[in-house]
């Protein structure tokens, strides 16, 4: 996701330092306004939308379509201000990947595909949305069975079928090894200058530096 929104950045369609609502003006002012590179470093202060929905309806609720980014648009509050703090933020990632979406022309998971995966060769990779959706060999999600019900296992589900940004990747040891084998060498998909910045400690408003760049633990 960080990588697709630097190269959306390097057709100039994107400033990575612009504020969250210039791209989602419905996105209600909150504890100031993180920046499109905050929320790449979880650095946002936004509260995350599967933490809220763990919070309130446990993990196995199924979602509706867009409920994702509508528990994102009707927060009243932050955890805090943009760059006092790190805390994972898989909605951070979600906004980004509606931002990307809306700037581009492209659905999300076609320009994932157009524009990475299939430029570095990963052709058994794809963003998948939803559990729902059948994808030939594709390891499936297996939840526990207790004991007492039983024990063994039982097919899982993730509860939401419009996952974005923040996941939904499915890919094979092989094409993993191209990405990273992409990342140490020679540059074909992102500029050099994309990729210092993805390799770029974040640093909190106080100075401190977190081993942390834009989608990437470093």
């Amino acid at each position: 996701t960080a990588l697709a929104a630097l190269l959306v950045a390097e057709d100039g369609l994107l400033d990575l330092d612009a504020g969250v609502r210039r791209y989602l003006p419905e996105r209600p002012p909150l504890q100031g306004e993180p920046s499109l590179r905050q929320l790449m470093q979880h650095t946002s202060g936004y509260r995350c939308y599967l933490d809220v929905g763990f919070l309130a309806d446990g993990d196995r609720t199924l979602k509706p379509q867009g409920g994702l980014l509508d528990t994102q648009m009707r927060q009243s509050r932050a955890n805090f201000a943009p760059g006092e703090m790190m805390m994972y933020c898989n909605g951070g990632y979600h906004l980004l990947s509606h931002i990307i979406e809306r700037v581009s022309g492209q659905p999300y998971r076609q320009f994932l595909r157009e524009r990475i995966f299939l430029p570095l060769g990963m052709r058994d990779t794809a963003q998948v949305p939803s559990d729902f959706e059948i994808h030939r060999g594709m390891a499936t999600l297996h939840d526990p069975v207790p004991k007492e019900e039983g024990g063994g296992w039982r097919r899982g589900i993730f509860p939401t079928e419009d996952l974005g940004g923040e996941g939904a990747i499915i890919s094979t040891i092989d094409d993993m090894l191209t990405c990273l084998a992409h990342l140490r060498g020679p540059k074909t998909v992102g500029s050099e200058a994309s990729w210092r910045q993805m390799l770029t400690p974040a640093r909190l408003n106080n100075g401190l530096e977190i081993p942390y760049g834009l989608g990437l633990r470093l």
